[in-house]
């Protein structure tokens, strides 16, 4: 499941009970507000993932608003990572610069080998991190 466009916005997605072989892939998206991603399992032997990455064609970072990724299984052989800026519309053309804010990843759980859950320190601040079993947290990613 991917969306990949420098100029959508995002505004109401919700992605749950779903069994995947591949990823949830929310890429170089311009807005994400008001995602659920829950009670999602990705398969053993997948690359299966969950990916939000908001930014412009790799360069300049937008914000995330109101995402909850929660109650998800990985047993495939990713995690979850997040590239965003803590403004959302950071970009030189765009005045809107409402803060990036709640961002919930919760209770999600990978079996049999640990993965990661990465994000971008400028928004390490706006994350809250609840009850994720066999996860390491690394906020040092450098933005996609």
């Amino acid at each position: 499941m991917m969306i990949d466009n420098t100029t959508t916005r995002v505004n109401g997605l919700t992605i749950t009970n779903n069994k995947l072989g591949a990823s949830i892939f929310l890429y170089r998206t311009r807005e994400t507000r008001d995602v659920l991603i829950a009670n999602n399992e990705f398969l053993p032997g997948s690359n299966g993932a969950i990916l939000i990455i908001a930014n412009d064609a790799n360069s300049t970072n937008y914000g995330v608003r109101n995402l909850f990724i929660e109650n998800n299984i990985l047993r495939s052989d990713n995690g979850i990572r997040l590239a965003a800026s803590e403004f959302m519309n950071a970009h030189p053309n765009v005045n809107d610069l409402t803060p990036s804010a709640n961002v919930f990843i919760r209770n999600n759980e990978a079996v049999e080998t640990e993965r990661g859950i990465g994000f971008n320190s400028s928004i390490e601040s706006i994350i809250t991190l609840e009850n994720n079993i066999n996860f390491r947290i690394n906020s040092t990613l450098s933005p996609w």
